[in-house]
């Protein structure tokens, strides 16, 4: 074809012909996947709210809360307590 008359191989110019069109199809991926995300609208579900507890402020809380939390670690003889699993 004319590719013939313009002293150009072939191959080589479909090779490049095709990395355009890649190069184009990379391009418009990119900027659909950019559209989507500048449209996405995000919805908050409320869940249940867990309060927070306040810290032990002296030695004998602070070991109430210690034995507490160690009586709540499961162990190949003891299964989980029920909030822990």
């Amino acid at each position: 074809g004319l590719r013939g008359l313009a002293q150009q191989r072939p191959e080589v110019e479909y090779a490049r012909e095709g990395y355009d069109m890649f190069i184009a199809m990379l391009d418009g991926i990119k900027e659909e996947c950019v559209g989507f995300l500048f449209n996405v609208q995000v919805e908050r579900a409320e869940g249940p709210t867990v309060a927070a507890q306040p810290a032990p402020s002296g030695l004998a809380e602070f070991a109430a809360a210690a034995a507490q939390q160690a009586g709540a670690v499961a162990t190949k003889q003891r299964p989980a307590p029920a909030g822990l699993r």
